[in-house]
């Protein structure tokens, strides 16, 4: 989650190889010109002035023995400095990821308008923290400077050290990206203070950074996920790695991994006390795959309970003022311990539900004595589902935005009723580029972050979307007929009905008009003719006018459904040897068309219990009837389709037709055949209607290609539901 590993493991190197890495109407702030985008590559920058507001007071930073700093550590949580003295500071807030459309985070492609922009609308959600992963663009820390110093309420910052997922994905061991965190390191110390001149690197952040945001950074929360791997291969290939004695932290008969722990944090004091005299706080990247706590019922124990980290096993140095502080990435439905654990699927909470995620993290907090941050936590909006919590049905995707918004609450509750110190969502912005291990081999992964997959969590996390704009205004999927024009219709039927389509970068959108039509029950059915290879030329007995790879089954509100034919079938092909289920599907049917399936989790034996759960799927294709219109009171995030009277509307995502990159037309390829996954590249796709009266044509369809996906911000419900819930928790 996050800018972070994958959850899930196909093969070990994977893990390490999938890393990565409206205004508010208090705004103060006075730019002589327009705060100007970030320019074309080749072009230098220009500045931009900042006339700082005499009455806005920077944060001020307590002197002590010739060192400053902001924040401390007391007990269990955070304390800030106000000007006289110490009081408790509860961090609330997002992460802000580095990528958006039509970009890989490595290209920095967020100007400081846009992050200026989404700082606004943070701090109007009543947050009081932010958290980046790595360096970012000069542009961020010009809108992070630019916003504190013209607001009275402050955004304070954590900032992340990343490793380097490459060196990880070939060796495992961390130590070899010591070299490479030090300089990062070197360079955000710098830059916190306005004196850094970084040179180009690909895949890097670079540019002139002026501004002085030290007062403002918070904490340190250095690393990554540290996955059993990682962390093993660090152990085993540096056994005499145990202890360190810094300056201002030390560590003594502890792991090798901890050790590096010690050392990266000892540098960064370091260099900052020496160069600026100033402190903060420091903490690493944990997550409960690398708990303190022991779980007897993890059914992927060697991946995700086999080692355990604890940053208590670092000391202090007399020189360190403000304190360490543990970090964890905490989500409700990953690992399987989370629900599988006897005493945390038999917890009961105040309102008498069973509450897994509370009963976690009251187990893990009374394991330290230091102030423990949920740097991550989150729940995606995607239809796509990854993990399920069966008990709680807190799922890692297929929820409303609503639901989304409901959920986050209830864990921001549990969070701060069970002591931690703060909570830090995931994520502030959907992140196209992302993958998903259920769904990673079903796209070009080169061409991900130019079209949305609603079929993939990982994308849609974010209290805020990016919405499809380049084919003019996303059709509103409600059962009526008056947005679609004749440019978007492609088939013209004897009895009278017609088939409209449109694409975007996220939905193929249809519909169809046929005022004898009663799709309250079977009958209808659109085909679609994608794969020139292959394909089935009956359905239910009719023969169809093209060899169809996918069937659209309207059946009433509740059995609507995409079928697949058995050719185009990816789950079968990559999990058929896993879930003798859907083969015995396939060898019943008929026609062979088959449901359209996502997996949640293979086949797993718990120990404690001693029993196997079988593998755990989920019906993507079929369709949840619903209206797509925001401003209605029935608005329902997830809704495919809705029909009224003699409409039928649907949005279908691109993945359930099988393309694996819409914007350059590129499909499965025939892994049926050949036993390889690939690309095929297609002109166009064939679309026909079947009614009661029998089969009524078909008609080519296409579109044109993209290099760019047009797209439009948009604060999901779920924002407003959080912010007016912070509201009361800070009034």
């Amino acid at each position: 989650m996050g800018e972070s590993i994958v959850k899930k493991k196909l093969v070990p190197l994977l893990l390490a190889a999938a890393m990565l890495v409206g205004f508010s109407s208090c705004a103060r702030i006075d730019v002589q010109g327009e705060i100007e985008k970030k320019p074309p590559a080749g072009e230098s920058a220009k500045s931009t002035a900042l006339t700082v507001m005499d009455d806005v007071v920077p944060q001020p930073m307590y002197e002590e023995g010739g060192v400053s700093y902001g924040f401390r550590t007391a007990g269990k949580y955070f304390e800030r400095y106000n000007g006289s003295e110490f009081e408790k500071f509860y961090a609330v807030g997002v992460n802000i990821g580095s990528g958006k459309p039509n970009g890989f985070p490595g290209e920095m492609s967020i100007s400081r308008e846009e992050y200026l922009k989404w700082l606004e609308e943070i701090a109007a959600m009543n947050a009081n923290s932010i958290r980046i992963y790595t360096v970012l663009s000069p542009d961020f820390y010009d809108a992070f400077y630019i916003y504190n110093r013209s607001h009275e309420k402050k955004l304070y910052l954590f900032q992340g050290c990343w490793l380097d997922e490459t060196i990880l994905a070939e060796h495992g061991d961390a130590y070899m990206t010591l070299d490479e965190a030090k300089r990062d390191i070197k360079d955000l110390i710098d830059i916190f203070h306005g004196n850094a001149n970084i040179q180009p690197r690909t895949g890097h952040a670079s540019g002139v950074y002026t501004r002085d945001i030290s007062n403002y950074v918070a904490g340190w929360i250095m690393g990554i996920e540290p996955d059993a791997d990682m962390v093993t291969a660090t152990n085993e290939n540096n056994p005499d790695k145990t202890s360190y004695d810094g300056e201002y932290l030390t560590c003594e008969n502890v792991q090798p991994f901890e050790t590096f722990w010690c050392e990266l944090g000892d540098y960064a004091l370091s260099y900052e006390d020496r160069s600026y005299r100033t402190q903060r706080m420091v903490s690493f990247t944990n997550w409960p795959s690398a708990d303190v706590m022991s779980h007897p019922d993890e059914p992927l124990f060697e991946m995700e309970d086999k080692v355990s980290l604890n940053v208590e096993d670092l000391r202090e140095g007399e020189k360190f003022k403000p304190g360490l502080f543990a970090s964890y990435h905490i989500y409700s439905y990953y690992p399987n311990f989370m629900f599988e654990d006897e005493k945390y699927k038999n917890y009961v909470d105040k309102e008498g539900n069973i509450n897994t995620y509370r009963a976690y993290l009251e187990d893990l907090i009374q394991y330290h004595t230091c102030p423990v941050l949920v740097a991550e936590f989150g729940l995606p909006v995607s239809r796509g589902i990854t993990h399920r919590n069966p008990l709680t049905e807190f799922n890692q995707g297929g929820l409303t935005e609503v639901e989304q918004g409901e959920k986050l609450v209830d864990m921001f509750q549990d969070i701060r009723e069970t002591g931690y110190a703060g909570a830090l969502l995931f994520i502030w912005q959907d992140e196209w580029f992302k993958r998903t291990w259920n769904t990673m081999e079903y796209n070009n992964e080169e061409r991900r972050p130019f079209w949305c997959d609603v079929q993939t969590c990982e994308q849609h996390f974010g209290l805020m979307e990016f919405v499809s704009v380049e084919n003019g205004p996303t059709p509103v999927i409600d059962g009526r007929a008056e947005e679609w024009t004749d440019n978007e219709l492609m088939l013209e039927c004897e009895n009278g009905a017609k088939v409209y389509a449109k694409t975007d970068s996220t939905y193929f959108y249809l519909m169809v008009k046929d005022e004898n039509a009663d799709f309250d029950g079977p009958g209808n059915q659109l085909y679609f003719d994608i794969s020139p290879a292959h394909g089935g030329e009956v359905f239910q007995g009719m023969p169809l006018s093209r060899a169809a790879d996918f069937i659209l089954s309207i059946n009433g509100k509740d059995e609507t459904r995409i079928l697949v034919h058995e050719f185009s079938d990816i789950y079968h092909y990559l999990f058929g040897e896993q879930d003798p289920f859907v083969s015995e599907a396939i060898a019943a049917s008929e026609d062979k068309f088959v449901p359209i399936y996502l997996i949640l989790d293979r086949a797993m034996y718990l120990p404690y219990s001693d029993k196997t759960i079988p593998v755990q799927r989920r019906e993507t294709g079929l369709l949840r009837y619903g209206i797509s219109d925001k401003e209605s009171s029935s608005y329902d995030s997830l809704a495919d389709f809705c029909y009224k009277g003699g409409v039928f509307e649907a949005r279908i995502p691109w993945q359930l037709l099988g393309f694996r990159d819409p914007s350059r037309k590129e499909i499965q390829g025939d892994f049926a055949e050949t036993g390889e996954l690939g690309g095929v590249f297609i002109d166009e796709i064939a679309i026909g209607l079947v009614t009661p009266d029998g089969d009524q044509g078909s008609a080519a369809f296409t579109w044109n290609n993209w290099e760019y996906a047009e797209t439009e911000e948009r604060l999901r419900e779920s924002y407003y539901i959080i912010r007016n819930y912070l509201a009361e928790e800070t009034d």
